[in-house]
């Protein structure tokens, strides 16, 4: 595991996220926050095809786009599709607060996409 400053410009969205809209006051707070004292937590990344796909820290990559920054603290991991979904699942099912249309729509794309149960 590596933290490398980022390239924002290289960073790709998984199309397994679950959270599909961000509200914009805690977002300018959380930027707000960043440009005062910095980011405590980088995102984490996963290498693919000389980018990087995000894995969790969407909220934290938007902000920092709106502070139009150009690099970004990032966790590199090399993590399998499973790996990667069960950090996904665990950053957004347990960690935040996601509409319930949002964690039902998460839960059916990985049914879909994924073959995984709700249990899994």
């Amino acid at each position: 595991m590596k933290i490398l400053d980022l390239q924002i410009s290289l960073i790709d969205t998984s199309p397994d996220q679950a959270r599909q809209h961000y509200d914009d006051h805690l977002l300018n707070e959380l930027a707000d926050s960043i440009a005062r004292i910095g980011l405590i937590n980088p995102i984490t990344v996963t290498p693919t095809n000389g980018r990087y796909k995000l894995i969790a820290g969407s909220r934290r990559l938007c902000a920092f786009i709106s502070l139009g920054r150009d690099f970004i603290p990032a966790v590199v991991l090399h993590a399998t599709t499973t790996d990667q979904i069960s950090m996904m699942a665990h950053e957004n099912l347990f960690r935040t607060d996601l509409t319930p249309m949002e964690e039902a729509n998460f839960v059916a794309h990985l049914s879909t996409t994924r073959q995984l149960t709700v249990k899994q």
